[in-house]
């Protein structure tokens, strides 16, 4: 998967192997999802509300919770995700206990 801050990016990648996958990271929010056909996956933790997650679903495309370090990042997916992005897999496993 290629990821990328920038959309321009991943348009670029499709153009030359459509069949590669795409994540597009951002740091705003996006209220449209389906202007952005180049991208298969979206990463960004203010995305994980149900409704955001609902919508990109609904588009065929993925979500990841980024970057989930801690209990309040965790606090902040707020709906089911395909995955997560952490720097740190032993102490976000730690938090499962508390």
């Amino acid at each position: 998967m290629i990821t990328s801050f920038c959309y321009s990016v991943l348009e670029k990648v499709k153009a030359i192997e459509p069949s590669l996958k795409t994540g597009y990271i951002r740091s705003k929010d996006i209220e449209d999802f389906s202007q952005y056909p180049a991208a298969d996956h979206y990463a960004h933790i203010e995305l994980i509300q149900k409704e955001r997650v609902d919508q990109i679903h609904s588009l065929g495309k993925k979500v990841t919770a980024w970057t989930v370090n801690d209990l309040y990042s965790l606090a902040s997916v707020k709906a089911p995700v395909d995955d997560m992005i952490t720097d740190d897999p032993g102490g976000l496993l730690k938090l499962d206990d508390q």
